[in-house]
């Protein structure tokens, strides 16, 4: 090998360590990012009062969500029936790849379908909170994926 080729030899072996290290950096990056959203959907989505939940009830009703928002904890969900208002206890599958940070990341997904971002609860009767006012009393949300 002659100077030049050995030159354009170690140019090539740098170039190929920097994009090895981008690389793992840029997966880091994503995967921590994607660590922080699912954080921030399980923390909303408990102050909302729904609940993570590792298995599927039998007895509840079960429902799929298209997505989920970190943001605010809720789901949607397009194949909705009178069910899913009407049980006690309702289960929703969501994908964990499905989460995004903020409503503005889904705002074209977003079709036909109701957000839900926990247990329905009113508190308009003398301050009285009561859950199952207009939907279920327990909501999960089962990850998967």
């Amino acid at each position: 090998m002659n100077g030049v080729n050995i030159e354009i030899f170690l140019i090539f072996q740098k170039l190929q360590f920097i994009n090895s290290f981008l690389t793992q950096n840029i997966y880091n990056f994503i995967k921590n990012l994607k660590d922080i959203i699912m954080e921030k959907f399980i923390q909303n989505l408990k102050l909302a009062g729904g609940e993570i939940l590792d298995t599927i009830p039998n007895d509840w009703y079960q429902a799929k969500a298209k997505f989920g928002v970190a943001e605010n904890g809720s789901v949607f969900v397009s194949d909705y029936t009178k069910e899913l208002f009407l049980s006690e206890n309702v289960v929703i599958t969501l994908d964990k790849n499905e989460i995004y940070e903020k409503m503005t990341d889904i705002m074209e997904k977003v079709e036909d379908g109701v957000f839900i971002s926990g247990p329905s609860k009113t508190a308009d009767v003398e301050s009285f909170l009561v859950l199952g006012a207009h939907g279920p009393m327990r909501l999960g949300i089962y990850l998967k994926g």
